[in-house]
């Protein structure tokens, strides 16, 4: 059994493989606590999953908020488990193209392994979260970058903060009409349908950078609101990060900490 571990801006996935089969998940509010309240949270999982600490080979992670990389590594020696942090040297065999590795973020690294796993080599993944990214895997399996761009909440607040007549607006369900007819409608149709275009046109811009076709996955928390918003063939995968922190774990082990 191996747990995955992916803890974002916002929220926090936890996955239990066994191999490639996910046998279980939960999603929560990304919170800095102790590291006795976070390894709590975790047994918590496990126990609602009918898993024993004992049947725990280790565990898998990406965490893009500094604070709580150490409250892991420090659940991981609590439990004398090994941990594979997502990174330049736990990559599953992708080669880092990105200018300084090390800058990479590790739930990237961990999405374009997920997404070789589900559609092969070359390929795209966006992950539409707080933040929305539209990477590239070329057909070597080099991992060469993409863009990035603020997600559906991010822009809802900044067009709120940065104005002094736009209302705070929260976001509810995706608007029906690209014309909004209203102040409100109007911010969440341009944000709703001008992100999904941004997306479509990203990813049709790597492709000729490419110079080949290349799958686009889909994952993130916003993905099942944007997805009937893309037109153009997409894989929709919910759990994408965790599935690359699987084979992170499984590829890496040697290398545990």
């Amino acid at each position: 059994m191996i747990l995955a571990v992916d803890v974002g801006n916002t929220n926090t996935r936890c996955g239990i493989y066994r191999g490639r089969e996910l046998r279980a998940w939960a999603r929560r509010r990304t919170e800095l606590v102790a590291a006795a309240e976070y390894a709590a949270m975790l047994r918590a999982f496990l126990e609602q999953a009918g898993v024993g600490l004992e049947e725990l080979e280790g565990m898998g992670a990406a965490c893009v908020v500094s604070p709580l990389v150490e409250i892991l590594r420090a659940v991981a020696a609590e439990w004398g488990k090994p941990l594979v942090e997502a990174g330049p040297s736990a990559s599953a065999g992708l080669v880092l193209g990105y200018r300084v590795p090390s800058l990479l973020g590790p739930d990237r690294i961990a999405a374009a392994v997920g997404g070789v796993l589900r559609v092969g080599k070359p390929c795209l993944v966006a992950d539409l979260g707080t933040a929305v990214t539209v990477d590239a895997v070329s057909k070597d399996g080099v991992f060469l970058g993409g863009a990035i761009l603020p997600g559906i909440g991010l822009s809802l607040q900044a067009l709120h903060r940065g104005t002094a007549a736009l209302p705070e607006t929260p976001w509810l369900e995706p608007p029906g009409t690209s014309i909004g007819r209203d102040t409100a409608e109007g911010m969440a149709a341009g944000i709703y349908w001008g992100l999904a275009a941004a997306v479509e046109s990203l990813a049709e811009r790597h492709r000729r950078e490419l110079g080949e076709p290349a799958p686009l996955v889909v994952t993130g928390g916003w993905a099942g609101a944007l997805l009937p918003a893309l037109a153009a063939p997409v894989f929709h995968a919910p759990n994408l990060t965790l599935e690359g922190l699987g084979e992170i774990f499984r590829d890496g082990r040697g290398g545990s900490r």
